[in-house]
């Protein structure tokens, strides 16, 4: 799919600013969890530019890392990939590289 440089950058830069805020509502222990962080992002990115998404997919996202932050959570970094593999089907596939 062609995408014109324009839209290109802004998709970029709605990519940056939500890893910016996944960081602060769940903070990454270490660097696995940045790692993480990163490639998530990566994923909804691709996921925009392949038209599976519209940029909403990134409040939304954010929206689920709030509930997984929430004050009962001991890790949420676990729950909110068990949110993502429950509602995007995040990392099901084996051979899924991103």
């Amino acid at each position: 799919m062609v995408m014109n440089d324009e839209m290109e950058n802004k998709i970029r830069i709605m990519t940056f600013e939500f890893s910016e805020e996944l960081k602060k509502i769940i903070r990454p222990k270490d660097q696995s969890d940045r790692t993480t962080f990163r490639r998530i992002a990566e994923y909804l990115e691709k996921g925009i530019k392949e038209k599976r998404y519209t940029p909403m997919i990134f409040g939304i996202v954010l929206q689920w890392a709030t509930e997984a932050a929430g004050p009962q959570s001991r890790n949420p970094a676990a729950v909110f990939m068990k949110i993502l593999k429950e509602e995007l089907g995040y990392g099901k596939s084996k051979n899924k590289r991103i």
